[in-house]
């Protein structure tokens, strides 16, 4: 069983404290190229493709400039810990021990614009891209055709023979998988929120409800799709009648 989280724009690379082996992407042949590209993109050009101020793309032009491998625990900081987006936060991940770091090392993947796809303590350093960025003048015509490929083999490889994914991700980066290929169970939780007569999916209470969610799984070591229908926090709860073999929706009637 594999689980699948977005990556975040925020991210927070101060020092750290490493209870499992760091390791390194393994997509970096991908990344380098991505990082050649990006790296000869000026200030402005950084601005527009990231749609972002220019403070944070010179902060950004600065970070492709200083980027550089091996990387080590000096310069760079496991992807887990690294991410500090609502999905992340919720995880409370400042609670895990040991065992539930090497759970995820194991069972958890991050897909990445800019690093293809991660193990948990996979070290990676600051950058900011996103996957439906509009790359087609300097890096192939876009970010999903240039991913696709190396992500699925390694999403492939990494599901074994036990075939089933959780999908936590968001629809931009799930889409950079070609799930076909994979031939596996994939359960997507979605998670809905009373609004009147009718439940809908708010952004910011589905991220922090996939986060719930994904410690709720290291948590308690699940292996299993049929245990999420047990989730019961923050009100959420398994709704049957709504939900099908590949979508398990949670409601809640805050």
């Amino acid at each position: 069983m594999i689980i699948l989280l977005s990556p975040a724009k925020t991210l927070d690379l101060s020092e750290y404290e490493a209870l499992v082996r760091c390791t390194k992407p393994l997509l970096m042949g991908e990344c380098k190229k991505a990082h050649i590209a990006l790296k000869q993109l000026s200030k402005l050009k950084l601005e527009k493709l990231l749609g972002v101020s220019p403070k944070l793309a010179k902060l950004n032009h600065e970070r492709m400039q200083n980027f550089k491998t091996p990387f080590t625990k000096k310069n760079a900081k496991p992807a887990l810990l690294a991410y500090k987006g609502d999905v992340y936060r919720a995880m409370n991940i400042e609670k895990f021990g040991k065992k539930e770091f090497e759970f995820a090392q194991k069972y958890l993947r991050i897909i990445s614009a800019f690093y293809g796809i991660l193990k948990p303590f996979d070290l990676i350093q600051a950058y900011r891209l996103e996957m439906n960025a509009n790359t087609k003048s300097f890096l192939g015509s876009n970010l999903y055709d240039f991913w696709a490929e190396a992500i699925t083999k390694q999403v492939k490889k990494d599901l074994g023979a036990d075939k089933t994914i959780i999908n936590l991700a968001s629809n931009q980066y799930f889409k950079a998988i070609s799930y076909k290929r994979l031939d596996a169970q994939i359960i997507t939780p979605i998670f809905k929120e009373k609004k009147g007569s009718e439940y809908k999916t708010v952004a910011i209470f589905a991220k922090k409800a996939r986060g719930m969610m994904t410690n709720f799984i290291i948590s308690n070591k699940i292996q299993s799709p049929n245990k999420l229908t047990s989730f019961n926090i923050d009100g959420y709860k398994f709704n049957k009648k709504m939900s099908s073999d590949s979508d398990f929706i949670f409601t809640r009637n805050k």
